[in-house]
């Protein structure tokens, strides 16, 4: 997942905090090997149309901020030059 919009790590600890609800489900469970395949397929199934959208985000939001020619990217440096004259590390 491209780094624009900070949703890797969301989307990472997202996926676990699902994963641990599906493996207490499966160790609930009284046939723990029938329980495997449903809750991982439905785990898989919840990922997928999670991440879905957030890759798709944030591939748009790398996008318009890389495209060569595009005013935003001037923007966004220039932005950045401000924020580090301003609060930048001063070094003595």
């Amino acid at each position: 997942m491209p780094p624009t919009g900070g949703e890797g790590g969301n989307t990472a600890i997202r996926d676990a905090a699902e994963l641990v609800k599906h493996v207490a489900k499966i160790a609930a469970a009284p046939d723990c090997k029938a329980a495997l395949d449903v809750e991982i397929s439905e785990y898989e199934k919840d990922m997928l149309k999670f991440s879905r959208s957030t890759v798709t985000r944030s591939y748009r939001n790398a996008k318009i901020i890389t495209v060569d020619g595009y005013v935003l990217p001037y923007l966004v440096r220039g932005l950045f030059r401000v924020l580090n004259f301003l609060f930048g590390t001063k070094v003595d």
